[in-house]
């Protein structure tokens, strides 16, 4: 073995072994196992008999996919929102409220000039 891998070995052994030596972060671990495994249970329940009805599943990962799907674009419109502000870009919504703006001040200003022509 070469030497920079031997190094990286005993370097990944020695992460491996602090890791595990901490207590806080195992039980961390442990707890999102458990939640996961709840949630799993959750999603692929069993009736009685241990058979999986393939209807109820497919419609709950179904209706499971769309829900995702509608919160994703929640997300994706907000961090869209955040960004635009923090660059100054102008969203979609402002624009337009800038363009009635410039259109009621257009209005405004042509009949000031009739006023000021007659």
């Amino acid at each position: 073995m070469k030497v920079r891998t031997m190094l990286r070995l005993i370097s990944l052994g020695t992460n491996l072994y602090l890791i595990s030596q901490d207590k806080e972060l195992m039980e961390k671990i442990k707890a999102m196992a458990a939640a996961g495994k709840e949630k799993y249970d959750e999603i692929f329940h069993k009736d009685e008999a241990g058979e999986e009805d393939e209807e109820d599943l497919l419609s709950r990962l179904t209706e499971m996919a769309s829900e995702m799907k509608e919160k994703m674009a929640h997300e994706m419109e907000s961090v869209a929102r955040k960004t635009y502000d923090k660059m100054k870009i102008a969203h979609a919504d402002e624009v337009s409220a800038l363009r009635a703006e410039i259109e009621r001040l257009r209005v405004d200003l042509d009949a000031l000039k009739s006023t000021a022509a007659g």
